[in-house]
């Protein structure tokens, strides 16, 4: 006996230490095969072509992007000029997702030095996009830019041509005030059962505005139409039964609040109606089907020892770890048998 108690000892000790290395080595495994990462594609992003993008120092110049938000959701897109710039600038435009998940801000950088580098992005809804390095170039047409903006001009009363908006979303309708301090802005009319009237005042004396038309409050108590830096004078609308419709609704301006006469501008707000999601049906089961069912069964429960390296690599993982235990297991079942006989 006492010539088998440091040996007992000693073997003990070594299948202890062989317990540890076979876990450690199981649970590597493991977490080797199940340690998958995702990475989650920007929920805005900035489209260009090339490493950066190219803006001409001009007008009309559209900035471009796609998202994963819904449509209707509110975004800015702002142009900040680099570090160390020698005419230093910061434009922004707000605009909003279309249903196709896209969203483009136009800028107007006639006023800006040719060469200038400068970041590009584009933030709402708590997201941000990621800096887009960007470099303005000399205009190419310069004396045709001034035709491709789809700002009108200040000094004449206008009304955006078409303005698209999905129903229950908030549709923007820009206008300007020309040589008048009040403007009247109708939508729809007897042809479409609806008509909403509203009545704003320059009150910044910039010229301009955006009438905010809000589709979901259309046809009920509360008001429709609205503007931030200036002020509603009148608002009155058609009351319906339900929400506005999809369709075409013509937009007429008259200067100030009489509505008698011809219109100084008209337009088109263009209402699309929000997609339905499609179900996915559940095919009918059959005899056939279930009898390929259970071939496929069958053939991946006699395929399973045989599963490539690759496919199966969690799988091996987690058979190691118990491998491993049951050979220490066995191990010392062993050792304590052997000692007792």
């Amino acid at each position: 006996m006492l010539t088998r108690a440091p040996t007992r000892r000693r073997l003990t000790r070594g299948l202890a230490a062989l317990l540890v290395l076979l876990s450690a080595a199981a649970a590597s495994g493991t977490v080797g095969a199940a340690d998958t990462t995702t990475a989650d594609g920007d929920d805005i992003v900035i489209l260009h072509e090339g490493d950066r993008l190219v803006l001409e120092a001009a007008e009309a110049q559209v900035v471009r992007g796609e998202t994963t938000l819904d449509a209707g959701t509110e975004l800015t897109v702002r142009i900040r000029s680099a570090h160390g710039a020698d005419a230093p600038f910061l434009e922004s435009r707000t605009t909003e997702v279309d249903e196709y998940g896209t969203f483009e801000a136009t800028f107007d950088l006639s006023g800006q030095e040719v060469d200038t580098a400068f970041t590009a992005s584009a933030y709402g809804d708590d997201l941000s996009s990621e800096d887009v390095d960007g470099r303005l170039v000399s205009c190419a047409d310069c004396d045709a830019s001034s035709t491709r903006t789809t700002l009108p001009p200040a000094d004449e009363a206008s009304v955006e041509p078409v303005v698209r908006v999905r129903r229950t979303n908030t549709a923007r309708i820009p206008v300007t005030y020309g040589d008048a301090d009040r403007l009247t802005l109708v939508v729809g009319g007897e042809d479409v059962n609806y008509e909403a009237v509203v009545t704003v005042r320059d009150g910044d004396g910039d010229g301009r505005t955006t009438v905010r038309f809000d589709t979901a409050d259309a046809g009920s108590d509360s008001q429709a139409m609205h503007v931030r830096d200036d002020q509603v004078v009148t608002h009155s609308q058609t009351t319906l039964g339900s929400t506005l419709d999809p369709g075409d609704y013509p937009m007429r301006l008259y200067l100030g609040s009489d509505t008698d006469g011809e219109p100084v501008d008209v337009g088109t707000l263009s209402v699309v109606d929000v997609p339905e999601l499609t179900s996915t049906s559940t095919p009918e089961t059959t005899p056939e089907t279930e009898a390929r069912t259970e071939t496929v069964t069958e053939t991946s429960s006699r395929s399973l020892s045989t599963v490539p390296r690759g496919v199966s690599s969690l799988l091996g993982g987690v058979g190691a770890l118990v491998a491993g235990g049951l050979l220490a297991v066995l191990g010392i079942g062993l050792l304590l048998g052997v000692f007792r006989t």
